[in-house]
């Protein structure tokens, strides 16, 4: 067995890494948990025998006729059912933020954001057609900039004082 990555195979095969990669996945070849590969099946399916060579020579690898699994031969099954246990115990915290109302819904979120800033731009929308009479007669500047200003404040005071939530 010969284990090493697709960038070393493809040095020796003449070959990229990412069309090595294809033909990994196309065979259901796939990396370890140092990200290393069986290189002596993808190389021999390949039919780079000369590379496979060159490999294990370069990395002093007798080559046998090893099985054709890419089955690892030990599980650690106490490995896995701990990886298990911590997704599930991941799970039933989001489930209990969830139902606590700690976590809340993206589209939620989305949607009350929405709703909000429809409700600023409609509020925000009506000031010049409710002051354009009043400013219409009036010729103090300084009083046309406070009806302005105090109908601006005032539509914000309003949208501040709405209910967040719909």
């Amino acid at each position: 067995m010969l284990l090493g990555t697709l960038a070393e195979a493809a040095r020796a095969a003449g070959q990229t890494s990412a069309n090595l990669s294809y033909h990994a996945r196309k065979l259901g070849i796939k990396a370890n948990d140092l990200g290393q590969y069986r290189l002596d099946l993808l190389l021999k399916s390949i039919g780079k025998l000369d590379a496979l060579e060159k490999l294990a020579k370069a990395k002093q690898v007798v080559l046998e006729d090893a099985p054709e699994s890419s089955e690892p031969a030990y599980i650690n099954f106490e490995e896995w059912r701990a990886k298990k246990e911590r997704e599930l115990a991941l799970l039933k915290k989001l489930e209990r933020e969830r139902t606590e109302a700690i976590l809340v819904e993206k589209a939620k979120v989305e949607s009350d954001t929405a709703q909000m800033i429809h409700n600023a731009k409609q509020r925000l929308l009506v000031i010049p057609s409710k002051l354009a009479p009043q400013l219409a007669i009036e010729d103090n500047i300084s009083a046309c900039k406070k009806m302005i200003s105090d109908a601006i404040n005032e539509a914000l005071r309003e949208l501040s004082q709405q209910p967040i939530s719909s």
